[in-house]
């Protein structure tokens, strides 16, 4: 009884994060494949399912599409893994699970800067994202914003440990893996933009004059980079030109960013209680200020990482949708885990106490985090497509064809064509009226 007692005091951080890793991991997987893929997964393997030339090629020409980070990733992986829903989500799981691993170094790292328990932080903070809803959906779901969040969260592991400890010159390895990251993260979604000025930003609020100067000759090998992409894409350039004519710069409402961030944390398929934003927002606001007193760097950090990328989502004249700014939920868990750490930080003298305190605060925030929609998350059929499809093929008679309201219906029907359809008709756009 004593040897097992002295292994777990030397390895209970290791068995913590197995048994997290392993409980997230399964329910994550619970009903994966339950439904048919949605139009926005059905749209990943229909640029995806061609060759990797032809996937540039196509996303060059294509308005309204993404970057090709991750269609040439899933182009890799539907190689090796095939093309079933299970298939092609188990790829954003599998990135999800790093996203909840990088949460536990993120939060080590800030916990060791300001002088607080970083590996129970660092715990924590993989806790909040395993239970939060928007996390479990993006991680269920095969398109690119799980692995968003990746990029996102280790350039900001990156910037925090290589280029804020003093006003010195990075090393080259910390330059070019950060630069890596943040090329990767851009070129995986094109709203990561708003992520990556948050960096520029505390070099600047914190005077690390050598490291602003070094990091704005760097990366401006990415923006070349991007800036070639978007003279090579005329779909890039049609939806930009399409999206800023005409556009007024106006400020979003707290209303407007307030059911942001609701159906950022608890996904479309749940509506949380009318407390909940204004309890998170209160929570995210202790965080900040304990962050602070601990470290006004890492409170400001945090502070920016919170607020500008959100509000910076309401400057493009187009709605902004929770998926393009997902990259926020790390942030937001490493956030309220320092709340959750208040207890302990203010009792210090009573360790036990401050302990226990701190236990039972991070399972009141989990259950918060839970409760705004996890179960449903778990358990929601995203489409019927393909049921309908089979359906329609099963009970087909000769000359018989497919009416459709418009040809964006063809991607889905791409991934669920049983291959002896009819020919597709397309109905033909309302004449307008005079």
């Amino acid at each position: 009884m004593a040897l097992v007692f002295r292994l777990w005091q030397h390895h209970k951080n290791r068995v913590l994060w197995v048994l997290l890793l392993l409980l997230v991991w399964g329910a994550w997987l619970w009903n994966l494949n339950l439904g048919d893929l949605s139009f926005d997964e059905s749209a990943t393997y229909f640029v995806a399912y061609r060759p990797f030339g032809e996937i540039l090629h196509y996303l060059r020409g294509a308005a309204h599409e993404h970057p090709p980070v991750y269609y040439l990733l899933i182009r890799g992986w539907m190689g090796l893994t095939g093309t079933s829903e299970f298939a092609l989500r188990y790829f954003s799981l599998l990135v999800g699970m790093l996203v909840v691993a990088v949460g536990g170094w993120l939060g080590r790292l800030v916990g060791q800067r300001v002088g607080g328990k970083g590996r129970w932080l660092g715990l924590i903070t993989a806790v909040f994202l395993a239970v939060t809803p928007g996390m479990a959906f993006y991680a269920r779901d095969a398109r690119m914003y799980s692995l968003m969040t990746l990029w996102a969260m280790l350039a900001a592991g990156l910037l925090l440990r290589d280029w804020l400890e003093a006003n010195a010159w990075p090393r080259w390895t910390a330059v070019f893996t950060l630069g890596l990251v943040n090329g990767l993260g851009l070129f995986t979604h094109y709203y990561y933009l708003f992520f990556l000025i948050v960096q520029p930003l505390l070099l600047l609020a914190s005077r690390r004059w050598r490291p602003f100067w070094l990091w704005s000759g760097t990366h401006s090998l990415p923006a070349l980079v991007g800036l070639v992409w978007l003279w090579f894409s005329s779909g890039l350039q049609t939806m930009l030109i399409a999206t800023f004519r005409g556009a007024t710069l106006g400020q979003p409402s707290l209303r407007e960013m307030a059911a942001l961030l609701r159906k950022l944390l608890s996904s479309s398929f749940s509506t949380p209680p009318t407390y909940f934003v204004p309890l998170v927002v209160l929570l995210l606001a202790v965080g900040i200020l304990v962050a602070w007193r601990r470290d006004w760097l890492v409170g400001l950090w945090l502070l920016l990482l919170l607020v500008v990328p959100l509000v910076a989502a309401f400057w493009v004249p187009r709605e902004p949708q929770p998926r393009y700014v997902n990259y926020l939920l790390p942030f937001i868990a490493l956030t309220l885990a320092q709340t959750a750490q208040l207890p302990d930080y203010l009792l210090s003298r009573w360790r036990r106490v401050g302990g226990l305190l701190t236990m039972l605060a991070v399972a009141a925030v989990a259950w918060l985090l839970a409760m705004a929609g996890l179960r449903p998350v778990l358990t929601a059929v995203k489409s019927r497509y393909g049921d309908a499809v089979q359906l329609v093929s099963t009970q087909q008679r000769p000359g018989d064809q497919v009416l459709f309201y418009g040809p964006w219906q063809e991607i889905p029907f791409h991934y669920y064509n049983p291959g002896n359809m009819p020919p597709i008709t397309l109905l033909p756009p309302t004449p307008r009226r005079c």
